[in-house]
């Protein structure tokens, strides 16, 4: 069977420096206000994730970072499936060495 876990922990990687780099937008977006109203606040807080944001997907490193995070995780996919797909071929060539035909012969 292939080896699953190593695709799937270069996703995690990715995801892990992509995490990194929206923080450090947010934290570059702040204002350092403490003394607003609660509800201020949570409004500012939502305009500089969405300021972050904006930022960090005009940023071209996060634009690769994202690029490079979807191709592993459809390799990482791919790999899972094709390990399924492969498990699934040796059990029915199993079965049919066993003469398993795994129908009931009977109909619903």
């Amino acid at each position: 069977m292939t080896d699953m876990k190593q695709p799937w922990d270069e996703v995690a990687d990715r995801f892990e420096r992509l995490g990194l780099r929206l923080k450090l937008h947010f934290e570059q977006a702040g204002t350092g206000e403490d003394e607003e109203e609660a509800l201020q606040r949570l409004g500012a807080a939502i305009d500089q994730a969405f300021d972050a944001l904006g930022s960090a997907a005009r940023d071209p490193v996060v634009q690769s970072d994202v690029t490079e995070l979807g191709r592993t995780l459809g390799d990482a996919l791919g790999s899972s499936l094709a390990g399924i797909s492969e498990h699934l071929q040796q059990c029915f060539a199993a079965g049919r060495h066993r003469g398993e035909s795994g129908t009931s012969g009977g109909s619903g």
